[in-house]
């Protein structure tokens, strides 16, 4: 396969403002467009069968190894090679936050948390086949890519004590429904 090729665009900002009631606190907000071309992969084994049943490729056709007219033999199927796909694209938006509490003879409190948002994750092997939003999908042409991921940190600090507590969240995935 030859290079990849990628475009990224991104814009953000980090907020710091002083505030009475809490110390420390910082925001950050983050969009990134991020486009590969020619990205490494393989095409699927249904994209290998469309195209030559479909729109008779001969290319295609030859990567179908049969074995006395059968898929189900242990050394039938199809090949899948590594080469250049069209492209994938990620695009969304990610939030980030810490800030801290001082609870004088008892210490400190400081939170912080992540939150990412997809906004698109899309591929598409070749020009023939249609492009794939994977967003909130699993299935044969997706590999499970939530919505919306966050992690959020929750520490405890006294003399040599400190207690973290950590939440992760991974938004639900739906089976992928065929075009």
């Amino acid at each position: 396969p030859g290079a990849e090729q990628a475009d990224t665009t991104t814009v953000g900002f980090v907020w710091t403002p002083e505030f009475s009631f809490v110390d420390n606190f910082v925001l950050s907000v983050d969009y990134y467009d991020i486009t590969v071309n020619d990205i490494i992969g393989s095409f699927s084994a249904q994209e290998i069968l469309d195209s030559c049943y479909v729109l008779g490729s001969l290319a295609d056709c030859a990567k179908i190894r049969r074995v006395n007219g059968d898929l189900q033999d242990d050394t039938a199927g199809v090949l899948l090679y590594t080469t250049n796909l069209a492209y994938e694209q990620a695009e969304g938006v990610e939030v980030g936050f810490s800030f801290g509490y001082d609870l004088g003879n008892w210490g400190g409190l400081s939170f912080s948390g992540n939150i990412n948002k997809y906004l698109t994750q899309e591929s598409q092997s070749s020009s023939t086949v249609p492009v794939i939003d994977c967003k909130g999908f699993y299935g044969t042409s997706c590999d499970p890519v939530s919505d919306v991921r966050w992690v959020q940190n929750s520490t405890w600090a006294w003399n040599d004590l400190s207690v973290n507590l950590q939440w992760r969240h991974i938004s639900s995935v739906d089976v992928q429904t065929p075009e």
